[in-house]
């Protein structure tokens, strides 16, 4: 077993850590027409003209790596924030923790939509987890044992940002919402985009500086600050 663990680049954000044997990648599938791929959804969020090269996207400048899909199951962290982004599907989206439940009720859809959550408490092996039961999508979990079908409907991709204080790791967790026996399901993974940041446990016996204690209870200011 080797451990995939980003670096932790901020006292208030940080990366996770989940343990993964070797390197599996999901495939992804072209949306329909009148949605957005991953490359286009990711230009919504970030700006710019992306290109795929592999499993990656880059717009020569910033790249969005894929993450190997047995590391992107749990996630440990003193304390983490999530902001919708994008939500391209017909049923209503939720996302929450298998601990807490929903958190938050993604208001609107495609690429403008509303919601958001800050846990200041954290923990380890953190699951994820999208919530409904419309049109036979699925209670999507991070992690793919929890599923109904046992099945990977999360793909996540990770980006640093530079902030204020210092570069940022977010990650970009997209969720492929229904059931592989439903004749609409796509596996585009598209269905609910969410922007995950965290910080790591290790981080949590630092002493912040005033700046960044004003953030750690801002929660998700920074990720609205770059919203359009």
């Amino acid at each position: 077993m080797k451990k995939l663990c980003e670096a932790a680049l901020l006292v208030v954000f940080g990366s996770a850590c989940a343990a993964t044997q070797a390197a599996t990648i999901t495939p992804v599938f072209a949306p329909p027409a009148n949605e957005k791929s991953h490359e286009q959804i990711i230009e919504d969020i970030l700006g710019g003209d992306f290109s795929q090269t592999g499993n990656d996207f880059t717009d020569g400048v910033r790249t969005v790596a894929r993450v190997d899909d047995d590391a992107d199951q749990s996630y440990d962290f003193a304390s983490w924030s999530v902001l919708a982004q994008a939500v391209w599907a017909g049923a209503s989206q939720s996302f929450g923790t298998v601990e807490d439940g929903v958190l938050f009720i993604v208001g609107g859809d495609e690429s403008s939509v509303s919601g958001s959550a800050f846990d200041p408490d954290g923990g380890q092996g953190i699951v994820f987890k999208r919530f409904g039961s419309e049109y036979q999508t699925l209670e999507i979990h991070t992690d793919p044992a929890q599923n109904p079908n046992g099945q990977d409907h999360v793909v996540t991709y990770t980006y640093t940002v530079d902030d204020v204080d210092g570069p940022v790791t977010s990650y970009l967790l997209f969720f492929e919402d229904l059931n592989e026996t439903s004749p609409l399901a796509d596996w585009d993974y598209n269905d609910l985009v969410v922007e995950l940041r965290g910080t790591p446990l290790e981080q949590d016996t630092l002493t912040p500086e005033p700046g960044s204690l004003v953030l750690m209870g801002a929660g998700v200011l920074v990720l609205l600050r770059r919203r359009r």
